[in-house]
């Protein structure tokens, strides 16, 4: 956008090498987090547009339209494999899920529902299988960090 002072932006980055990276959604705010749907016509993201970070979708590739997923501040979100949900990590680091469906070129947006009864997630990424049944992830112990490490220097004089 030419004039505009932007922040991080979506690019599009083809794959082939053949032609040069561009611009796809470029804004005054920080668009972060992009995430596919199944069938490659939405994209997911999280947008600091209104003051916090919120997760939005539009279309691909055109963007047009803009529906607003998370209610209350998001993290990072993803598609369910089947295309019928959005899964997002809110501030307190619950995992929620929002069903989703197409109405004609619009989305409709259903009302977020907790996942894992609802229980901060430590986790810092993960996925889900293509079912939804199972998650994996890298989860941060809470609270003792384990075990301490020592370093000792100049061993070697220690045992003279």
């Amino acid at each position: 956008m030419s004039g505009l002072q932007t922040s991080t932006d979506l690019w599009l980055v083809p794959v082939d090498g053949e032609t040069k990276p561009s611009a796809w959604l470029e804004t005054r705010a920080n668009e972060n987090f992009p995430s596919f749907s199944p069938d490659g016509r939405w994209i997911a993201y999280v947008s600091d547009e209104s003051g916090r970070q919120e997760l939005y979708v539009t279309s691909f590739p055109d963007a047009r339209g803009k529906w607003q997923v998370s209610t209350a501040g998001a993290e990072i979100g993803s598609f369910s494999g089947d295309g019928r949900s959005i899964r997002y990590i809110d501030p307190e680091n619950r995992m929620l899920s929002v069903p989703i469906s197409e109405v004609g070129a619009a989305l409709e947006i259903g009302p977020p529902e907790p996942l894992f009864g609802g229980e901060p997630m430590l986790v810092d990424v993960g996925v889900f299988t293509p079912d939804g049944k199972r998650f994996l992830g890298a989860a941060r112990l809470a609270g003792d960090a384990g075990p301490a490490l020592t370093l000792v220097t100049n061993w070697a004089e220690e045992l003279n």
